[in-house]
């Protein structure tokens, strides 16, 4: 079963979170050789990130592969898109060949977001 995260995130912002991928026993999946691929969608808009490409609004890396550590980042043009108080729904899956697993997902709520984006 896929773990449970929701983040809020200061909209025209840079957001950054470093997470652990665990099982259901709470063991450290370990990700070396794998694909993770992020993607959030909101009323009027979609986002997707993956492990294998940068650039494109932010980054998903795989910090440590063996213990299953994972940064997400998300730049501020991309955060501003995010509608205040609106939900997005995320998800983080990993692939593996023609296998895809959902490691995590929540929600993203969007607060703040007055200033302007450079």
């Amino acid at each position: 079963m896929p773990g449970k995260y929701d983040m809020t995130v200061w909209r025209g912002n840079s957001y950054e979170v470093s997470f652990t991928m665990k099982n259901a026993d709470g063991v450290a999946v370990d990700l070396t050789g794998r694909t993770l691929v992020f993607r959030a969608e909101w009323a009027g808009g979609s986002y997707r990130l993956d492990t294998d490409t940068t650039g494109g609004g932010g980054d998903l890396g795989i910090t440590t592969p063996a213990s299953g550590l994972v940064t997400l980042t998300i730049d501020p043009a991309t955060t501003r898109q995010f509608l205040a108080g609106e939900r997005v729904d995320y998800e983080i899956e990993m692939r593996n060949g023609g296998t895809e697993f959902t490691l995590l997902y929540g929600r993203i709520i969007g607060i703040g977001g007055v200033n302007e984006d450079a």
